[in-house]
């Protein structure tokens, strides 16, 4: 009997064992920052020429950059919040799906209060049959209030591409204010 008890007791052991670690593992977010931060290290030893187009009030102008000032435009995406690190990943859900069409897997991260910084984050993975998945985009939606001001940033991250940030200011009694930027560095041949 009392090995039939023991056996009781390491079964229900075991069993509370694996659902926490099945729990920590589903836990894990895509590091998204990390992730930004690589992109921006491989840009930065490129020797690809790297474009920016700022369009403001609807008139666009194009040029060249310097490498040096890649990471200066690209700071936007550099101090996004973590939602992966311990302190934030409880405030937003994770949801995974299969976009049939795309052949794509969305991760959509949503807020759990409606009023946080980051309102959504989306990356889009393309998987492949050798096990090395390719994340193909990075989509932020990111709202900053101060006083009588929002500004609301839409970020885009296309991989080993382009970036663009679409910033959109509205003032009190004011008409809202769209800035975009597009940076390329992908060799067009």
């Amino acid at each position: 009997m009392m090995r039939w008890l023991s056996f009781l007791l390491f079964l229900l052991f075991a069993s509370c064992t694996s659902k926490k670690n099945q729990k920590t593992t589903d836990d894990h977010f895509f590091p998204v920052a990390s992730f930004l931060k690589s992109q921006v290290a491989a840009v930065d030893s490129s020797l690809n020429g790297i474009v920016k187009v700022l369009t403001v009030y609807g008139l666009s102008d194009t040029q060249f950059i310097k490498r040096e000032e890649f990471r200066i435009y690209a700071q936007d995406f550099l101090t996004l919040p973590d939602l992966s690190s311990d302190n934030l990943s409880d405030n937003y859900i994770e949801t995974k799906l299969y976009d049939e069409e795309l052949k794509t897997v969305v991760l959509n991260y949503t807020p759990k209060d409606q009023n946080a910084e980051i309102r959504r984050q989306e990356v889009l993975i393309k998987p492949n049959d050798q096990g090395a998945d390719e994340v193909q985009s990075i989509y932020t939606e990111q709202v900053l209030e101060s006083g009588d001001s929002t500004v609301q940033k839409r970020l885009t991250w296309h991989v080993d591409e382009r970036f663009e940030i679409v910033t959109i200011v509205q003032e009190e009694n004011a008409p809202e204010q769209i800035k975009i930027l597009r940076l390329n560095w992908k060799p067009h041949l």
